[in-house]
C-alpha cells in the first residue's frame, strides 16, 4: 500500500514552505506569503511568485483565502469564477480543477492538505484552535463527500508543521472550554500550567469522520520550536508560511 506522502507526490505538485528564500525584510524575513501582516505588498507578491516558479506552477491561478478562524468551506468547481488576486473568505479551499494552485497560510495554526486520488479532488485547510473547535476538518471532509462524491476511505491528508503541546500554553478557562467542545485528552498539564495538543483532536476528528488512521500523515516539527518556520507565539509580528498545492498536469498517455 502506498504511503500518504507517496500518493500526494504522485498526483499533486505541492510543498510546505519555510521562512527562507524570499524578498521580505525583518520581521517578515524572508519568504512571507501573507499580505495582511504588515509586509510590503510587492515583497509578498514576489515571494508568492518565487514559490510558484520553484514548483513550475506559474501557469496556474493562485487562490488564497481571507482566513477567519471558521468552519467555512470554499468550493472551486467548474462553475466558480476566479478573479486575479481574489481572496474568498473562509478556512478551507476544495477543488477538482487543473488550472488553480491553492494556498493556506499559517504561523502556528495547522496547515492541512487533503486529496482523494479516486475523485481527483484536493484541498487545503487553515486549522487553528477556533477552527478545530468548530470542526473545520470535519466540515471539509463532509463537503468532499457531498459535493464531489468522495469516499472517506479514499481520502488522504497531511498536517504540516504547527505549534505543538510542547509550546502551546493557554489559560485554564480557554483550555477547559476547548476540552469540553472536543476532548479532555487535548489537555497536557505541567504543574499548574496547561498546554493544548491540537493533533489529538485532529486525529480524533479524522477517524470519527470515517477516514483511515493510516491515511493521515503528520509533520513532526513544532513551528514554535523550529526557527525554520514563522511562529506568532515565538515572534509576535512575523510572516506566514504554508502549504501550496496544485494537480499535476496529466499527459495524454496517462
Amino acid at each position: 500500500m502506498e504511503s500518504v506522502l507517496a500518493i500526494l507526490q504522485k498526483h499533486l505538485v505541492w510543498t510546505l514552505s519555510n521562512r527562507y528564500g524570499g524578498q521580505s525584510q525583518a520581521p517578515y524575513d524572508s519568504l512571507n506569503l501573507a499580505f495582511h501582516v504588515g509586509d510590503e505588498e510587492q515583497n509578498v507578491a514576489q515571494n508568492r511568485q518565487i514559490l510558484l516558479q520553484s514548483l513550475g506552477l506559474c501557469d496556474r491561478t493562485l487562490v488564497a483565502m481571507d482566513q477567519i478562524h471558521s468552519n467555512k468551506i470554499v468550493v472551486l468547481d467548474s462553475n466558480a469564477i476566479i478573479l486575479p488576486n481574489s481572496q474568498p473568505q473562509g478556512d478551507c479551499l476544495l477543488s477538482h480543477r487543473d488550472d488553480v494552485a491553492l494556498l493556506v497560510m499559517v504561523a502556528d495554526c495547522n496547515p492541512i492538505l487533503l486529496y482523494d486520488p479516486v475523485r481527483d479532488v484536493f484541498g487545503v485547510i487553515h486549522a487553528g484552535r477556533k477552527g478545530i473547535e468548530l470542526g473545520i476538518l470535519i466540515a471539509a471532509l463532509q463537503k468532499m463527500h457531498t459535493h464531489f462524491g468522495c469516499l472517506m476511505c479514499d481520502i488522504v491528508g497531511f498536517v504540516g508543521a504547527s505549534i505543538r503541546s510542547c509550546c502551546y500554553e493557554v489559560g485554564v478557562d480557554v483550555a477547559q472550554n476547548f476540552a469540553q467542545q472536543t476532548t479532555q485528552q487535548s489537555l497536557v498539564w505541567r504543574g499548574e500550567c496547561v498546554f493544548l495538543d491540537l493533533l489529538v483532536v485532529l486525529k480524533m476528528q479524522w477517524q470519527q469522520s470515517g477516514c483511515l488512521a493510516q491515511n493521515l500523515a503528520i509533520d513532526k516539527r513544532c513551528s514554535a520550536c523550529c526557527a525554520e518556520f514563522f511562529s506568532y507565539r515565538r515572534q509576535g509580528i512575523c510572516g506566514r508560511f504554508g502549504i501550496i498545492a496544485a494537480k499535476k498536469q496529466r499527459r495524454c498517455c496517462d
